[in-house]
């Protein structure tokens, strides 16, 4: 996902990424001026949690605008895909090796440019 924000066309599109715990990523997006929100970890099987999450990955999504939701492994799915789904938004999903759990779901809206 670091790779696929760091060449994606500015003057078209404006990245955003929610991570669903804090991490070494959030720096390195930063580095690349990509916006990153840290929502506050909680286990999946917090329903309550959750479902507090995923609303506002919604709220964040409509707010800003966002045309499309790349989500990062089965727990960003969770969160992202979800979100998507109930803005009526396209998701595309991309899954890693179960030894690197993905927290990071990626959004893009067009350019205001």
């Amino acid at each position: 996902m670091l790779n696929l924000l760091r060449h994606l066309d500015r003057a078209h599109f404006e990245p955003s990424v929610f991570q669903l715990r804090p991490g070494p990523l959030a720096d390195r997006l930063r580095e690349i001026d990509v916006p990153v929100r840290i929502h506050t970890p909680h286990r999946m099987r917090n329903v309550p949690a959750v479902a507090k999450t995923i609303l506002a990955l919604a709220a964040h999504v409509r707010d800003a605008e966002i045309d499309l939701v790349h989500d990062n492994g089965f727990r960003a799915h969770v969160y992202g895909g979800t979100a998507a789904w109930s803005s009526g938004l396209t998701v595309c999903r991309c899954s890693t090796p179960a030894r690197t759990p993905a927290t990071s779901s990626c959004c893009a809206a067009p350019s205001a440019t």
